[in-house]
């Protein structure tokens, strides 16, 4: 069929609409870096789990992918994360606790209150 032969459908980087949710808990400058790897691919060809599997072996935290055309050659993904729900201070670094148990770094210390984090602050004992 020419919709997957024809280079008119193929995935052009700038044309990668990004939406990360909640937006604070990631680096969209890493998120886009991953999903550029996608480019020159034909957008029908182009599966959800693909790019749910490729950015989850990179970013653990990530929960779920909506991956949406822009034809002719775009594609919008909205990017969800399980929800931080502690903030933990290990050492002199600190880290958000996700509701899958994953560590990530506080990219910058997120102060929403809507997200409600709570923190863990470790016994110095």
């Amino acid at each position: 069929m020419i919709v997957f032969t024809t280079p008119i459908f193929s995935l052009k980087a700038e044309r990668i609409d990004l939406i990360l949710e909640p937006e604070p808990v990631f680096d969209k400058t890493a998120v886009m870096a991953l999903m550029r790897d996608f480019s020159g691919k034909n957008i029908f060809r182009l599966s959800t789990t693909e790019i749910f599997h490729a950015l989850q072996s990179n970013i653990r935290h990530i929960q779920s992918v909506q991956k949406t055309l822009l034809l002719p050659d775009g594609i919008r993904v909205k990017v969800t994360s399980f929800g931080p729900i502690y903030r933990a201070f290990i050492g002199d670094e600190v880290f958000l606790l996700t509701k899958n148990g994953q560590l990530i770094v506080d990219i910058p210390e997120i102060e929403i209150s809507a997200l409600r984090i709570h923190n863990l602050v470790s016994d110095p004992q």
